[in-house]
């Protein structure tokens, strides 16, 4: 059997995007997934897994059968040495996230040169026009971020099953969840930690209270009855900082991750920051008439991505 073994990195956003990849390419051409979280116990701090969201984040939805594989118990027969050699090499010499034009031919002969040996090494800000798909069994070694649904749109209903938690819903958070469900909300997540504090501030800190009081707004002229439920990572400062002037319901403290994932996507509509944990709430929401607004910027780096964005999003 063919394997696909995947370089998982980030917090749950990024895994989401990595594990829909990787299934698409299952899909294609089927084998035995392997993901790989070795990435994340060397960029937890002091190496201890949970620190700031890095951990593995699937084993609490209902995905399908893999392999783990991290440090402990790396078999170096799960992948081929010729890929994993090449990998390596690449990931020393190759410029990373920040492209600029006069690199896209280069990009492109050397993607397609590396997918020749069954490798996507997909870590440029907009790499779906590199990508080809396999046409037969054979072994894969996957890295890259693929932030977008056009990445496995073709499988989007079965990544919508597969990313819903398999924890039964607490009975105390049951009528909340039902308010949800029934009634129109408007889902407005506020992403701040180390984007508002970290080294990260300068490249991510991109969406203000006056961009959520926006979008707030241009849902609410459409909605008038929507109400609003906002959700961070930092609850407190959104209590403290921000007045949305119409009915809001804030996050209970103490929502595991996957219960945020699953009180969010009950939700009709969005405000997303530029966060991929916000952009998967949105797309697990099965609500038909959804409306989405979205910050113009995701990122500050040139090239900025772009296929994160969804054609039908309202872009401020």
């Amino acid at each position: 059997m063919n394997r696909i073994y995947v370089k998982m990195d980030g917090r749950l956003g990024n895994q989401f995007f990595q594990y829909a990849f990787a299934r698409r390419l299952q899909s294609q051409i089927g084998g035995e997934l392997i993901l790989d979280f070795t990435s994340l116990n060397l960029n937890a701090k002091d190496g201890f897994r949970g620190e700031n969201g890095i951990e593995n984040h699937l084993d609490n939805f209902n995905v399908i059968p893999y392999r783990y594989v991290d440090l402990g118990n790396f078999d170096k027969s799960l992948v081929s040495t010729i890929q994993f050699g090449i990998f390596n090499i690449m990931r020393k010499i190759k410029p990373m996230t920040r492209r600029k034009w006069y690199v896209e031919l280069v990009e492109f002969l050397d993607h397609r040169l590396l997918q020749a040996f069954g490798i996507y090494f997909l870590e440029s800000a907009n790499p779906y026009k590199y990508i080809k798909l396999p046409q037969k069994s054979r072994d894969l070694f996957v890295r890259g971020w693929f932030e977008g649904e056009c990445y496995f749109e073709d499988i989007a209903s079965d990544i919508r099953h597969e990313l819903t938690p398999k924890h039964q819903l607490p009975s105390k958070f049951e009528r909340l969840y039902a308010d949800l469900c029934q009634n129109e909300y408007i889902c407005v997540t506020i992403r701040r930690g180390d984007f508002a504090t970290g080294a990260y501030k300068d490249r991510y800190l991109i969406c203000t209270p006056t961009y959520y009081y926006e979008g707030v707004k241009i849902i609410k002229e459409k909605n008038p009855q929507a109400k609003i439920f906002v959700c961070s990572d930092d609850i407190e400062w959104c209590k403290k900082n921000l007045d949305f002037g119409f009915e809001t319901v804030f996050e209970p403290e103490g929502l595991p991750i996957w219960e945020k994932i699953r009180f969010m996507s009950a939700c009709k509509h969005f405000v997303l920051s530029n966060s991929t944990f916000s952009w998967w709430c949105q797309f697990l929401s099965d609500y038909d008439k959804k409306i989405v607004v979205a910050p113009s910027i995701w990122r500050k780096e040139n090239p900025s991505p772009r296929e994160i964005y969804n054609k039908n999003w309202i872009l401020l």
